[in-house]
């Protein structure tokens, strides 16, 4: 025999209303249900997730891209920029990098800061060192 229906399941929901437009970007908002009612989310769900990770709207990424001129932040590099790259000590945004360099050189630099590399590096290169690195 098939138990009753609780409030909040599938077969009592409300229908799932339309989503709302974010704020930041125009996009849909995320839509969610919460065991009792469907909630509206402030952001769009790529703006919530750039915001609980960095601290930063879909917006503030769009904005920086299109700084960029919408590749890759080193000047270099013409890949399209799609990454959040951010300090892991601070959590400042440094920029928005293509996969390849937000997964490879910027864990390099961050690993040289860490094993407290940097300086030989910049001995090795024969370059100055930055004020107080040493």
């Amino acid at each position: 025999m098939p138990r009753p229906p609780k409030p909040g399941d599938l077969e009592t929901r409300p229908p799932k209303p339309e989503p709302l437009a974010c704020p930041a970007c125009g996009k849909s908002r995320y839509v969610s249900w919460n065991s009792r009612r469907w909630i509206h989310r402030k952001l769009c769900s790529r703006g919530l997730n750039l915001f609980q990770a960095y601290g930063i709207t879909c917006a503030d990424f769009d904005k920086m891209l299109a700084d960029q001129g919408g590749t890759c932040k080193l000047s270099w590099c013409e890949r399209p920029g799609t990454k959040t790259d951010h300090d892991h000590n601070t959590g400042r945004v440094r920029g928005i990098l293509c996969q390849w360099h937000n997964a490879h050189m910027m864990a390099a630099m961050d690993e040289l800061f860490r094993v407290g590399a940097w300086d030989e590096i910049l001995d090795y290169l024969g370059l100055d060192h930055p004020t107080g690195s040493r």
